[in-house]
């Protein structure tokens, strides 16, 4: 028995060029009718850049791999002409790509054309790809991996939280902060692990 995949792959190798076409076009339309209204103007973006942000749970990697996806369609992205997304922490990092490369196979297109980065990642590519700039060379240069269990980057978190309380207390609290205590104890954990580590 075929794949769903494998079924719109043998449908799609009887048809024109030109019926592909009206049908990717017909999908990256249902694709930007899921957004909600607020989220619409991500899939409409033409290029420069986009900032995003939104409370967690708002349907932000939701819209924006429909955003990507639907960008990367009309402008054939590849991989020497990629979409950039950049966002703070790992984890979300790859949630973003993960449901971008799941919008690109329900489009039945390869899944590149873009690249996700945290700030760090990004910053360290950039640095590496101009070496002669940045005074990068990662052969001299041992980067510390941040994780949970790494002592030294453990303790710089805690000493700069301890030398600097009110920052901290800030970026706990962020801009919306309705005072919830699981909400306060999931942004401590993401500042602690993801955000002060980088």
């Amino acid at each position: 028995m075929l794949s769903s995949e494998q079924q719109n792959q043998a449908k799609f190798s009887n048809i024109s060029t030109a019926e592909r076409a009206k049908w990717l076009e017909a999908e990256l339309e249902r694709l930007k009718n899921s957004l909600r209204t607020g989220q619409k103007g991500l899939a409409n973006w033409r290029g420069g850049e986009m900032a995003v942000s939104a409370v967690p749970g708002a349907g932000k990697s939701h819209s924006l791999s429909v955003a990507a996806a639907i960008a990367i369609a009309q402008n054939q992205l590849h991989s020497r002409q990629q979409l950039v997304v950049v966002t703070y922490t790992r984890s979300a990092a790859a949630n973003i790509k993960s449901k971008i490369r799941d919008r690109l196979k329900d489009l039945m297109l390869p899944p590149g054309g873009f690249i996700v980065h945290t700030l760090h990642g990004l910053a360290l590519n950039i640095a590496n790809s101009h070496r002669e700039l940045s005074g990068l060379n990662l052969d001299r240069v041992t980067i510390v991996v941040p994780n949970m269990g790494h002592r030294l980057i453990r303790g710089a978190v805690e000493k700069w939280i301890a030398g600097h309380p009110s920052q901290y207390q800030r970026l706990l609290e962020g801009v919306q902060f309705d005072g919830e205590e699981t909400e306060r104890l999931r942004r401590q954990s993401v500042l602690r692990t993801e955000v002060l580590p980088g």
